[in-house]
């Protein structure tokens, strides 16, 4: 999963989340931002991508991040976002139309092809 800069596409956050399970990104600036995913299989930490991706999605909507200091700490929000489909979510995807700001090659040689 991606966390990308609404205004400047860059990537602020990427956390690998693996099939039934949950994962935090932390330490995100203010800002606007659009959340994009990849699905694939066999994903290697080394590299930060898949072997095999198969389909990649952003969100259509952006949303805002805010932190605002007070007398205790910060105060910030929180989102939980699910990366399946959910009956009676409200959240819509599209298909990805732009390259994840990742390296030049998004697709990796498995390790065991010749």
């Amino acid at each position: 999963m991606w966390l990308l800069d609404e205004r400047e596409g860059s990537t602020v956050g990427k956390i690998f989340v693996a099939a039934q399970s949950v994962a935090t990104l932390r330490r995100i600036p203010s800002g606007q931002y659009r959340v994009a995913v990849q699905h694939g299989f066999t994903y290697l930490r080394t590299t930060g991508r898949f072997c095999h991706p198969s389909d990649s999605a952003e969100f259509q909507d952006s949303f805002a991040y805010t932190e605002t200091p007070d007398r205790d700490g910060t105060v910030y929000q929180t989102f939980d976002i699910t990366l399946h489909t959910v009956l009676g979510g409200t959240a819509r995807t599209r298909p990805l139309r732009r390259s994840l700001p990742l390296e030049p090659d998004d697709t990796i040689p498995h390790p065991d092809a010749a």
